[in-house]
């Protein structure tokens, strides 16, 4: 804390977007996980609202996961059926 402290403001702020840029790619990566475990779609929304409500990120990057979280109807549909194909490829070797 004395070391944060201890820093310019031009440094905290190149921190706090690195903090927020890191808490965007886990909520990415969350939101991908959740997809990939066949949860329902409004479930995600809730978790991924819920969380960004309480992580209180930058709006540039809450931005960028509520355009996820607007498209992840058609996430869904694209997933289910890679994996289906990929499954039939494996299948038949």
């Amino acid at each position: 804390m004395d070391r944060y402290n201890s820093l310019d403001i031009h440094e905290k702020q190149r921190l706090e977007r690195n903090e927020d840029r890191l808490l965007g790619i886990i909520m990415n990566n969350f939101i991908a996980f959740m997809i990939m475990m066949r949860v329902d779609p409004a479930r995600i929304k809730s978790k991924a609202r819920c969380m960004i409500g309480k992580s209180h990120i930058a709006l540039d990057e809450s931005a960028n996961i509520n355009k996820l979280i607007d498209s992840i109807k058609y996430l869904v549909i694209l997933c289910h059926r890679i994996i289906g194909k990929v499954l039939k490829f494996y299948l038949i070797f």
